[in-house]
């Protein structure tokens, strides 16, 4: 097996940071609770002799249902703002997500904490 990429693909090192929020709009007995979310994340490369240091920024919102005991909905949405190779034009994106999030309990996990 080789381990360089394939032709037309470019390594790129970047550091990104990302904060995020979580606030229960409605609490049921651990069924049936509605929580807001918004994050917000910028990526940086780290490599110096880039013209450009900043990649991207993402920020997120949306809506979480939880259905079920172990099944999530979601609905939210995403900006990207990422800068291009040219360092003087960005794509601006807004795009729509829906998350169905599905927990399974796997056998012999007591030794696992939940947080």
């Amino acid at each position: 097996m080789n381990d360089t990429l394939v032709k037309g693909y470019k390594f790129k090192e970047r550091l990104s940071y990302m904060l995020s929020f979580e606030y229960y709009l409605l609490k049921k007995d651990k069924v049936h609770s509605l929580t807001f979310k918004a994050s917000d994340g910028i990526s940086i490369y780290i490599k110096k002799n880039r013209t450009n240091i900043f990649d991207q920024n993402r920020f997120y919102t949306g809506l979480n249902y939880q259905v079920e005991k172990n099944i999530y909905l979601e609905l939210g949405y995403i900006k990207i703002f990422q800068q291009l190779s040219s360092g003087n034009r960005f794509y601006n994106r807004d795009m729509a997500s829906v998350i169905i999030n599905h927990k399974l309990k796997i056998k012999n996990q007591a030794h696992i904490k939940e947080l």
